[in-house]
Parts: C-alpha cells; structure tokens; sequence
C-alpha cells in the first residue's frame, strides 16, 4: 500500500469494503485508528491544563499588582495628609519615610499619653455631673412625680364624723365614686386642686350606715395649697 493510501482519509464503511479480504490487516488498521485517537484525547487533554494554569497564573499576578498599587497610592495620600497637616511647601518623602508616617498615624497611645487621656475624659464625666443639664433635672422630676401617683400613698390622717361635706379647708375636685355591694354604702374620690401642680394628695369619704362618714386622707399637701383660706360665715 502506497503513502498516498495511509494518508487518505477513508471512511468506515469503505475501509471495510476495501479491506473485507483480508480481516487481519483491517483489524490491525482499526485498532491503530483507536490508538491515534486515544492519543490525540490525551494530548488534548494536557493542552487543555496547561492553559488553564497558564491563565490561573496570569490573573495571580495581576492580583498581586493591583493590591501593590492600591497600597502605594494608600502611601502616598496618607504621605499627603500628613504633609498637608505639618504645612505646604514640603518635598514627598520617599518610600521608608511614607512607612514610618503611616505606623506613626496607626502606632497605639503610649501609656502616658493613655493616662492623659483617661484623666480628661475623668474631669469632664466630673464636670458634667457638677452641672447636670435642666432639661435632664426636668424629666427627672415629671418621671418621679409620675412615679409617684402611679404608686399608692400611705394614710396620713383618718377622720369620722357626721358633718357632711366636711370642711378641712381644702379644696378638692371629685375624681370618682364607687358603691359597695354589700352594704351599699358610697365612697366618693377626691384630688387636691392643686394636682396639676405636682400635689398628690388625695381622700376618700365613705358613708356609713349609721350616718357617719369615715375620710381617709393620703399624702401631704404643697405650700401653695394651703394659701386660700375658706371662710364660713352662717
């Protein structure tokens, strides 16, 4: 068989035709048509890495370049701020003088000047208690007088009598009334006028069968309470 016939490419249906005569040269032509594919397979196969690592290492080094320039240009702003801070006028320093800038701008307080520090945030904590703001003594007190009707107060004075209403003095507003199931009796709720001023005093009259009224009275009054004077003149 001449060259000119290995180097035609055959198709398999007409290289059996062809060969069908003599079965051992066909067979030793197909088994060596598979080893030059299995061949060609392998070899394109470690093309195909070598140029995966080819470009694996390709994009590593421009990693590498990028993250060496954006810390260059990190060095030469805060060169640059630092310069602009001390004055204008002044000639770049080069790359060991930028390193030393930028640790002296990261480089921790010394333990005086820690000290220093913690002494001054100390006098102003001090200076701030000394003089609390009005505003934080006002909302001291709205929360506290709040807190203070909320919670129930102890009885300063009880008082029965017959007379009805009883004049103690005072003046009250009604602030409610309940009736006792059992006796059927009525409790009447009163607040010191002067509530909207910060008194907290408050009473209770409860009526008696027998025609007697029991006062409890809660609290102590406000000196502004006190100042209007009742007088009964029959």
């Amino acid at each position: 068989m001449s060259d000119n016939a290995y180097t035609t490419k055959y198709d398999l249906q007409d290289l059996i035709q062809q060969y069908k005569t003599q079965p051992d040269l066909l067979k030793l032509i197909l088994t060596s048509k598979v080893e030059e594919d299995k061949r060609r397979a392998e070899e394109a196969k470690l093309k195909a890495k070598e140029l995966d690592l080819l470009l694996q290492q390709q994009s590593l080094k421009r990693k590498s370049s990028f993250q060496e320039e954006s810390i260059e240009k990190r060095r030469h702003s805060a060169a640059a701020a630092m310069l602009a801070m001390g004055g204008g006028g002044a000639v770049i320093p080069n790359q060991q003088q930028q390193q030393s800038l930028v640790h002296s701008i990261i480089q921790p307080l010394s333990p005086i000047q820690q000290r220093s520090s913690i002494s001054s945030m100390s006098s102003a904590e001090d200076i701030s208690s000394a003089y609390p703001s009005p505003v934080a003594e006002e909302d001291d007190y709205v929360k506290s007088s709040n807190r203070r009707r909320r919670e129930m107060q102890a009885i300063t004075k009880i008082v029965e009598t017959r007379e009805y209403p009883y004049i103690d003095n005072y003046f009250w507003k009604n602030n409610g009334n309940t009736v006792q199931k059992k006796t059927g009796c009525k409790s009447v709720y009163y607040k010191c006028s002067n509530s909207n001023k910060g008194c907290t005093v408050n009473k209770t009259v409860t009526a008696r069968p027998n025609g007697e009224y029991l006062i409890k009275y809660r609290g102590c009054h406000l000196k502004e309470c006190g100042k209007v004077e009742r007088i009964r003149d029959l």
